[in-house]
């Protein structure tokens, strides 16, 4: 669907503004500036900013061999059937204040060495240290990212190299 923007057009030179403005900042006339609508087609693209895919029959889809690596908290391998796979997506819900955003921190913490994108959208990096600490967990291995904007998230996720990303909470 095409996308509709409004500019501002200098009726001298063509110089474009997001804004109007009195004087042209590229030819200095006064009072040239005239609105315009633009419309742009953007191309249909995935999250990755891949091509959409396509639907394909279950019957279809080859199978390959994944690799499920432990948690390292015992009980969480257990309801994750075996571990984790590479790619998955685990949605940890519950009551407030039931210690999820404990266990997530935890999981961070037994993953030693392993690169993980903390995505703090509830609480600041600063509670999460708190928590961490009373743990008694550094988090060498841990980035953190305060922010609720989801295509900033997504571009942070896409142009860094994480072994897990972890967003919490997926309401903000």
């Amino acid at each position: 669907m095409p996308k509709a923007k409004t500019v501002y057009v200098c009726q001298n030179c063509e110089y474009k503004a997001l804004q109007w403005v009195g004087q042209c900042p590229q030819c200095e006339k006064w009072n040239t500036f005239v609105e315009s609508v633009v419309t742009t087609a953007k191309a249909r693209t995935g999250f990755s900013g891949s091509a959409l895919s396509a639907p394909v029959k279950l019957s279809e889809v080859a199978l390959r061999a994944t690799n499920k690596e432990s948690t390292g908290i015992g009980e969480l391998d257990r309801v994750l059937g075996g571990g984790m796979a590479p790619g998955q997506v685990i949605l940890i819900a519950g009551e407030p204040g039931i210690g999820k955003s404990t266990l997530i921190t935890q999981l961070a913490q037994k993953l030693g060495s392993k690169s993980v994108l903390y995505v703090c959208g509830e609480e600041s990096p600063q509670q999460i240290k708190i928590r961490a600490q009373r743990m008694g967990y550094k988090g060498e291995n841990l980035l953190m990212l305060a922010e609720t904007n989801a295509d900033v998230v997504a571009e942070v996720m896409v142009n860094g190299s994480f072994d897990l990303v972890i967003v919490d909470s997926i309401q903000t």
